[in-house]
């Protein structure tokens, strides 16, 4: 299996989920009209970056970019444990918003135990202590590692310093997708990107999780997904929602990405519904299909110490032809909490430059309730069950 070598360094104590670097802070954006982002849906599109329109192959979950200065990239794997307990672990080429550096490997891990506040661990190593194939989903940093192919991925992270692993087992239970091909082209060259391809968009999870040296078998549900970019994320969007929901055996993904006034300042819709049992049911990249998302009963954020607001509810609406699908999320509890400004390694009168003009970015993963009604194929369904969604600010 061909590799591209990289690899670990030191061991850092606190780590979240997200990166260590703003890179759009304070960047100015002029609006260009012909910068209109656009979705790759095209038969051009899937010859460029070598795809099939019909199904997704194993070699789209491995390495996408070269992690050269100007990519980013990274795996993402979260679970639901029949006790509660919520685990996210994302494995990274670099801090996803220093893209104007050299690659950086690193992993984050959170748990959320019920009722607990979130522990936050990871790392991050030098280039030659990790490796990432380019044939399929296959990764190590040090002593952590991923493998694997659409049907089941396995996973290693650890943190000796705090008695903390996770060792799961991904077992896909709804098949691969993805929007058109899964790119977003960001300028009149379709040259920069942002790419996302949820490769389980629902899985059985099995394993084992580690806590302060204490080792339990486990099990739940779970997703993993995967995203690249060869451009600053900051730089692209001002923000976005997302979410994956699980509601009595339906899978849900839906989000609304917006983009900056350099590129528009569009809403790219993006909504998924399926099942293990008949496979995909409705997708908004379809021609045709309309989509919105309503933010409502709009809260102080939970978190104190953010400035910011965040709608209580949101409610995603799906219309193709004569089918509907309306999604309604309920914030229930905040997973993590990160001023992103904060975390950066801008100095202290960077960052309170920044807050005098208003720039406080924020990044919340939260737990909710979710509802989901549909009528698709004449089929009607209604149900409950849970979402993990995200709010991904930067301005």
């Amino acid at each position: 299996m061909s590799k591209k070598s990289f690899t670990k360094a030191s061991m850092v104590g606190a780590s979240v989920a997200l990166s260590t670097l703003l890179t759009g802070c304070f960047e100015s954006y002029i609006p260009n009209p012909f910068n209109k982002p656009v979705l790759g849906d095209q038969p051009a599109h899937y010859e460029r970056e070598g795809m099939n329109a019909d199904y997704v192959e194993a070699w789209e979950d491995g390495l996408r970019t070269d992690m050269t200065p100007g990519h980013f990239e990274w795996w993402y794997f979260d679970a639901e444990l029949t006790d509660g307990t919520k685990i996210v672990v994302v494995f990274h080429t670099k801090s996803m918003f220093a893209v104007a550096e050299e690659a950086s490997p690193r992993f984050t891990i959170d748990i959320t135990p019920p009722g607990q506040d979130t522990i936050k661990v990871g790392g991050v190593f030098e280039p030659e202590e990790a490796s990432f194939s380019e044939e399929g989903f296959n990764l190590t940093m040090g002593p952590n590692f991923g493998y694997g192919d659409l049907d089941e991925a396995v996973i290693h992270a650890e943190f000796a310093p705090a008695g903390i692993a996770v060792d799961f087992t991904f077992n896909r239970i709804v098949p691969s997708w993805r929007p058109a091909n899964g790119h977003w082209y960001f300028n009149k060259n379709e040259d920069t990107f942002f790419a996302w391809l949820p490769s389980m968009p629902k899985a059985e999870v099995t394993g084992s999780l580690t806590v302060q040296g204490q080792t339990v078998e486990v099990s739940g549900s779970g997703y993993h997904d995967h995203n690249w970019g060869n451009a600053g994320m900051d730089t692209m969007f001002s923000n976005w929602w997302w979410s994956r929901g699980d509601v009595d055996g339906k899978v849900v993904l839906a989000s609304e990405l917006r983009t900056r006034p350099a590129h528009a300042s569009q809403k790219m819709p993006i909504m998924m519904v399926a099942d293990e049992t008949n496979g995909l049911l409705a997708d908004a990249a379809r021609e045709g299909a309309t989509f919105s998302l309503t933010e409502s009963n709009v809260i102080a954020h939970p978190d104190p110490a953010s400035p910011e607001t965040i709608a209580h509810t949101l409610n995603f609406a799906y219309t193709y032809d004569e089918d509907s699908v309306e999604l309604t999320l309920n914030l229930d509890t905040v997973l993590n909490s990160t001023d992103l400004l904060e975390i950066s390694d801008k100095s202290e009168q960077e960052k309170d430059l920044a807050r005098a003009l208003g720039i406080d970015p924020w990044y919340s993963r939260i737990f909710s309730n979710a509802t989901l009604n549909y009528t698709i194929n004449g089929e009607e369904f209604e149900g409950e069950g849970f979402s993990v969604m995200e709010k991904m600010d930067f301005e």
